[in-house]
């Protein structure tokens, strides 16, 4: 859940750590990418945008080319979910 730890930092290194892991399917399904799935996005909102601020960078670092330091392409599928999508912290996000 992203409410159990709302540091930016935790945030980075768990969306890494699941865009570089591989499926534990067959082996037929080894080139399938995995699906990242954020549950209570709503509650990374820890009195600060500096997690939400970190999400969105993740989400819009290009694929190719120079990125900013701490920043890695999203090379997998993200769903995000929430309680409130209309929270005013989320905006940048829908």
């Amino acid at each position: 859940n992203a409410s159990d730890d709302r540091s930016p930092q935790a945030l980075r290194e768990a969306l890494q750590a699941a865009c570089l892991a591989h499926t534990l399917a067959g082996p037929g399904d080894a080139h399938r990418p995995n699906c990242i799935v954020l549950d209570e996005v709503d509650g990374i909102v820890d009195g600060g945008r500096t997690a939400v601020d970190v999400l969105s960078a993740i989400i819009k670092a290009p694929l190719r080319g120079r990125l900013a330091k701490g920043v890695f392409p999203l090379t997998r599928p993200l769903i995000c979910i929430c309680n409130d999508q209309f929270a005013p912290a989320l905006r940048e996000l829908r």
